[in-house]
This record gives structure tokens, sequence and C-alpha cells, in this order.
């Protein structure tokens, strides 16, 4: 099953984009084969916010 993230909420500021990894990663656990992904990545998003969004996922194991 893949779950994807609200579109462009990557671009939000952090704590915005750490409630829908929350959110995900909440619903990736109720399966036994979930892929989180982020849908669509506006043209204007940091590099640093996936970066940092990748290290965060990282840390919830």
């Amino acid at each position: 099953m893949r779950i994807n993230m609200r579109a462009g909420v990557i671009a939000q500021p952090w704590a915005v984009v750490q409630g829908e990894l929350d959110r995900v990663c909440a619903l990736a656990q109720q399966a036994s084969n979930a892929v989180v992904g982020t849908g669509i990545i506006p043209y204007d998003t940091p590099p640093e916010a996936l970066l940092r969004a990748r290290a965060y996922l990282a840390e919830l194991g």
C-alpha cells in the first residue's frame, strides 16, 4: 500500500510537515506492507525540506 502526504505540504513550515509525516506514519503502521511518499513536490521546495523529512523519518525507524 502506498500512502502519500497531502500535495504540497513538504513546502510548508516544518511544524506542518512534521504533523503530516506523523499522520502518514500512523496510517502506515496499520498496514503490513506500506510505503510513505510525498506525492507531489512543488518546484520551489527547498532541498533542505526533503532532507529534514528524510532524517525525521529515519529517526522514527
